[in-house]
């Protein structure tokens, strides 16, 4: 979106519609700072322009990657379920591992079942019943 286009979408409302998210304070100050740093080179007016285009390349790039390049059905503030959110997995095992397979399927299984040896190998030997006879553990 260019910075004419942001304009007129916001100008065609009286008010913009408002958002809010909660944030740890270091990144707060330091998204502030990087738009002080770059507000005349970048050309956006306000700390709002800023964060619009950041989330808007966001979007774009999730849209890309996920479905296949559309924008997906688009949700009334209302539709996100609220209160506290489902839990969900550690950041460390949403990504891809950087270890080897073996070792990382030692440390989800020890995550899961603690550091009972016992307990987790026999957990992998279940799931992985063949492959787990060179399966290192340790």
């Amino acid at each position: 979106m260019t910075a004419e286009n942001r304009s007129n979408s916001l100008a065609k409302r009286r008010y913009p519609n408002k958002a809010s998210w909660y944030q740890d304070e270091a990144d707060t100050k330091r998204m502030r700072a990087a738009f002080y740093a770059t507000k005349d080179t970048l050309g956006y007016a306000s700390l709002s322009e800023f964060i619009n285009a950041a989330v808007n390349e966001k979007v774009a790039g999730l849209e890309a990657a996920y479905n296949d390049g559309q924008p997906w059905q688009p949700l009334d503030a209302g539709e996100i379920p609220q209160g506290k959110p489902a839990r969900r997995p550690s950041p460390g095992l949403v990504t891809a591992p950087a270890v080897p397979a073996q070792k990382y399927l030692a440390a989800l299984v020890r995550r899961v079942h603690g550091n009972s040896p016992g307990r987790w190998a026999r957990t992998v030997g279940s799931l992985f019943s063949t492959a787990a006879t060179g399966l290192r553990l340790s």
